[in-house]
């Protein structure tokens, strides 16, 4: 595979950040001009280089994504588990948890009423799944 070039991986940049996917916008962004930034953003999309360059910052932003998202759901959890805190703030964070792992919400799952120790143990029993 050939190597990509400076204006390529500047187009790249912008085409993932200020241009927001945006193409032509990222085309104009590192310096080609309006009336030929939809044809070049074309030709530079169909270049596998640079479709390697996309895929590579996307699979790295992914990863930091991830990383943060196991950070948040592990202070969520300490949060969930702490006895000092309030009964609220406690189902609170074990409610912002269902979310953020893409759970339906536990009023849909348990139907009726549950103390707060319930709900957390339920909740470790559904990820122990």
């Amino acid at each position: 595979m050939k190597k990509i070039t400076q204006r390529q991986r500047d187009f790249v940049d912008a085409f993932l950040g200020p241009a927001k996917g945006n193409a032509s916008k990222a085309a104009i962004l590192v310096g080609y001009t309006k009336k030929s930034a939809g044809t070049i953003a074309w030709r530079l999309l169909k270049k596998v280089e640079v479709q390697a360059a996309i895929n590579a910052k996307l699979a790295k932003r992914e990863k930091l994504v991830d990383m943060s998202n196991a950070q948040i759901d592990a202070l969520l959890i300490k949060m969930a588990q702490d006895d000092r805190e309030q009964g609220p703030t406690r189902l609170g964070a074990l409610r912002e948890l269902d979310k953020v792992r893409g759970r339906h919400s536990m009023t849909h799952i348990f139907k009726g009423r549950l103390t707060l120790e319930q709900a957390i143990e339920a909740a470790s029993k559904l990820d122990e799944k």
